[in-house]
C-alpha cells in the first residue's frame, strides 16, 4: 500500500508542484575555508529562495545509514517496502521527471511518472521542466552533476556545478509553480569521494509555507529551519498538502 495513512485523503487540485533534486548535494565542511561545497558556492538565487521558504533537512534513510542512489530516490518518491507507488493511479497526478540518469528514469517510470531524458545541463533541464509544467500536475527535475563531482573528490568542481545551477533559478521561477521544493537526494561530500549518511538540505516555497529565519541554502543553515530534520518519505505528503491535494481528516 502506498502511504496508507494519507491515500484516503488524496483529492484533486489545480495547484502544481515542482521538486528539484540536486544529486549528491550534501557535503561536509572541508576545503581551505572549512566550508561545505554549498556554503562555499556563490548561490544568490538559492539563498533568496531560502529566505522565502520553510527549510530543514532530510534523512535519506535514517541517521547513520548510507543509501544507495536508487534507495534514496525511492524514499523521496514514496516507495513502501518493495512496492513502487503509482503517482498516476494512486495519487491522480499527471507527473513527469527529467533527468540524465537512466537508472533514475527507470525508477520514475516504475512509479507511474513520465520519464524524460535530457542532457545534464541546468538551462536544458530547467527549460524542459518549464515546458512540461503546463501539461502536468507535478514535475521533478534531477540534476546529477554535484554528486558526480563529489564522487570524484572534486571540491571546486562540485562548487561550479552548484553555481551553474543557481544562475538558472530565475528561469525556473518564471513558470510560477504553486509549490517549489529544492533538496538533495543524498550526500556525496568531495572530502569523502563517496555517498555518505549525512542528511541533505531541503526548502519548500509555497503560499502556505511558514517562512523561518534561514537566510542561506546550505546544510548548516537549514539544520536550524522550521521543518527540522525528518525522513525523506515525509517530503511527498508535505508537497501534496501545500498543493491542496490532501483533504481534511475527519
Amino acid at each position: 500500500m502506498f502511504y496508507p495513512d494519507i491515500l484516503p485523503y488524496v483529492q484533486a487540485s489545480d495547484q502544481k508542484f515542482v521538486m528539484v533534486l540536486l544529486g549528491g548535494i550534501g557535503g561536509v565542511q572541508s576545503g581551505p575555508n572549512m566550508l561545505t561545497e554549498l556554503q562555499q558556492a556563490h548561490r544568490p538565487h538559492l539563498n533568496a529562495l531560502a529566505r522565502r521558504a520553510e527549510c530543514g533537512q532530510l534523512h535519506p534513510i535514517a541517521p547513520g545509514l548510507t543509501p544507495a542512489p536508487q534507495t534514496a530516490l525511492k524514499r523521496l518518491l514514496g516507495w513502501h517496502r518493495e512496492q513502487a507507488p503509482d503517482w498516476h493511479a494512486q495519487l491522480g497526478l499527471r507527473a513527469c521527471a527529467i533527468s540524465a540518469s537512466q537508472e533514475y528514469l527507470e525508477l520514475f517510470s516504475a512509479a507511474g511518472i513520465t520519464a524524460l531524458a535530457a542532457p545534464d545541463l541546468p538551462a536544458e533541464l530547467i527549460g524542459r521542466a518549464c515546458t512540461a509544467l503546463p501539461e502536468h500536475d507535478a514535475v521533478i527535475l534531477h540534476y546529477t552533476a554535484p554528486g558526480r563531482e563529489g564522487s570524484l573528490g572534486g571540491y571546486y568542481e562540485k562548487i561550479k556545478t552548484i553555481e551553474d545551477f543557481d544562475l538558472c533559478i530565475p528561469q525556473l521561477l518564471e513558470s510560477a509553480p504553486a509549490v517549489l521544493a529544492v533538496c538533495g537526494d543524498h550526500s556525496c561530500p568531495s572530502a569523502l569521494g563517496a555517498i555518505s549518511w549525512h542528511p541533505v538540505p531541503v526548502m519548500i516555497q509555497s503560499g502556505t509555507a511558514r517562512y523561518d529565519m534561514v537566510q542561506t541554502f546550505d546544510e548548516i543553515a537549514c539544520s536550524a529551519g522550521s521543518l527540522g530534520t525528518f525522513p525523506a518519505t515525509a517530503l511527498l505528503p508535505l508537497l501534496l498538502g501545500h498543493a491542496g491535494k490532501l483533504a481534511p481528516v475527519h
